[in-house]
């Protein structure tokens, strides 16, 4: 007995090597357990007193050559689940490897998983309508949600469009600085939405939109006719009424998201005579951030202001 003793504890031993040999090499335990057809239970014990070294970047202890080809399938669109059954890697080892590279746009299905029966066209197929039918189900609860907090609101009282657009014009419009003073109102926006709350807002204070001027600013490789014609549409005035547009440098080496039929620029609003109707923006917007108490004693103690 004592020599059975022996040599089961000479075989532990012997796969204790084993096991921390693939650990160092930067093996997961899930993988060490199916290359070495061992239990969680015996290999936690095989690796106890073990103290794992110090890694600057858990990255760098991945195998090599099992990253690189996890790599490369992700790069042709293999999702996480596809990848780990055709490298038998866990999804954790492949969030450390993949992190850096970009979501698939469109994702391969990968191998059909051992015993479904499929063949790889029906595995396409049905990942592709599973995926479809996730994506459907995600976009209904979003708009739900939308919906829901849309309802929330209800229709706004005019001391609501005030603070509304008081706020949207210290977020959006141009202010004062101490090296400039603001003498007019002046707002700039690409959500057309957006700019018609101005509008109404702007109406609101007494300002009609024959006392507005509008002026496009966009890249100079967009479409101008065609986005002054969108403007126009939106705010319900002629092209005629505004001004020459704005037109952006292009700049190759930057990579512009807004392109296409869908990009419009933006539309540049000018209240006339509007510097007194300016400081009372700033007024009701400081009012609204600080509380008007607050506001009301920091603007009368300052020495200088900035209007």
């Amino acid at each position: 007995m004592t020599q059975n003793r022996r040599s089961n504890a000479d075989g532990d031993d012997s796969l204790r090597a084993r096991v921390l040999d693939l650990r160092e090499r930067g093996w997961s335990n899930p993988d060490i357990r199916a290359e070495l057809g061992l239990s969680g239970w015996k290999l936690t014990q095989l690796l106890q007193g073990h103290v794992e070294p110090a890694h600057a970047n858990l990255a760098n202890r991945a195998r090599t050559e099992l990253r690189a080809q996890a790599r490369d399938l992700r790069e042709q669109g293999w999702s996480y689940d596809a990848t780990a059954r055709r490298l038998r890697v866990s999804k954790s080892s492949l969030s450390v490897w993949l992190r850096d590279l970009p979501k698939p746009e469109t994702y391969h299905p990968g191998e059909p998983p051992e015993g479904s029966g499929m063949t790889p066209q029906e595995w396409a197929e049905h990942c592709a309508h599973r995926q479809e039918r996730y994506r459907r189900r995600k976009a209904e609860e979003r708009r739900a949600q939308v919906v829901e907090a849309a309802k929330e609101i209800g229709e706004l009282t005019d001391r609501e469009l005030l603070i509304a657009g008081a706020i949207a014009y210290w977020c959006e419009g141009s202010k004062s600085k101490p090296w400039r003073r603001q003498g007019e109102v002046v707002f700039v926006n690409s959500d057309p939405h957006l700019v018609r709350m101005f509008l109404r807002f702007l109406e609101l204070c007494g300002w009609s939109r024959d006392e507005v001027t509008f002026r496009l600013s966009i890249h100079e490789n967009a479409d101008v006719e065609d986005a002054t014609r969108f403007w126009s549409e939106v705010v319900g005035v002629p092209p005629e009424r505004f001004r020459r547009p704005t037109l952006k440098k292009h700049n190759p080496r930057t990579v512009r998201k807004k392109t296409g039929d869908h990009y419009h620029g933006s539309l540049v609003l000018y209240a006339q005579k509007s510097s007194r109707l300016y400081r009372r923006f700033e007024g009701w917007a400081r009012a609204v951030m600080q509380g008007t108490e607050e506001a009301v004693t920091e603007i009368e103690n300052t020495e200088e202001p900035p209007w």
